[in-house]
């Protein structure tokens, strides 16, 4: 869906949206079968304040967890990633 439509019956937002993408070093390696060294990203859309629910399962299945924020010490504080 594009953020441009102009219909009225189209819900535009995806917040609490989790998005998953994999990083794949070598092509070779997904040839053999062998992949050793994949990495998945995971992406909160929208602000992680609204969706304590989808932000906790992010810290469940992430060894780091990157946060963009204005308030960056009352985020760490509130969702206990320090």
């Amino acid at each position: 869906m594009h953020k441009d439509i102009t219909s009225n019956t189209a819900n535009k937002s995806i917040d609490g949206l989790i998005e998953l993408a994999w990083f794949v070093p070598s092509n070779d390696k997904l040839e053999s079968g062998k992949i050793n060294d994949l990495t998945t990203v995971l992406n909160l859309r929208g602000d992680a304040d609204n969706f304590p629910e989808q932000l906790e399962l992010i810290k469940k299945f992430s060894d780091l967890v990157i946060i963009i924020s204005d308030s960056y010490t009352s985020f760490l504080d509130k969702f206990n990633l320090k």
